[in-house]
């Protein structure tokens, strides 16, 4: 009976999204139910070692030392990251082929991280994340680079 729903749950939300343009995001409790079911090898793209888990307690407690946040994505499709808007004031995209990304305004950052990152993919965005705290907001905002938000 439970997957019977679910499958009539799964297709209401399917035909709500084509019908709509949207796609809705799951919530980090459900999504990190399954976060760590990979391939024994626990190998992502490239061979790189996936975050499991537990990686992501740690990830998060150190940005948020930064004063940054962490925000989780699925593994599949394009999703508006929140809190944040691009320079046209519309919702900033974390974009369907990104694995990882460092988004900023003047004001504030986010780390976002996709199911089935690997650890190359976070230490990238995390340099971004360091070279933002080394300047400031402000004057990385300055830098320019293709995160340019309303600030």
């Amino acid at each position: 009976m439970v997957n019977f729903v679910k499958r009539i749950f799964d297709a209401v939300k399917a035909w709500l999204e084509e019908l709509l343009g949207i796609k809705t995001k799951v919530a980090k409790e459900d999504l990190l139910k399954t976060w760590d079911e990979f391939a024994v090898s626990g190998r992502g793209r490239r061979l790189g070692q996936r975050l499991l888990k537990k990686d992501l307690k740690v990830i998060e407690e150190f940005l948020s030392k930064l004063g940054y946040q962490l925000e989780l994505f699925p593994a599949k499709g394009a999703y508006e990251i929140e809190g944040f808007l691009n320079a046209a004031g519309k919702p900033n995209i974390f974009p369907a082929k990104a694995q990882a990304m460092f988004t900023y305004t003047t004001r504030k950052a986010k780390l976002c991280l996709r199911e089935g990152c690997t650890m190359f993919e976070f230490f990238h965005e995390l340099m971004h994340a360091r070279h933002a705290r080394s300047l400031g907001l402000v004057k990385y905002y300055k830098l320019g680079g293709a995160a340019h938000l309303a600030s």
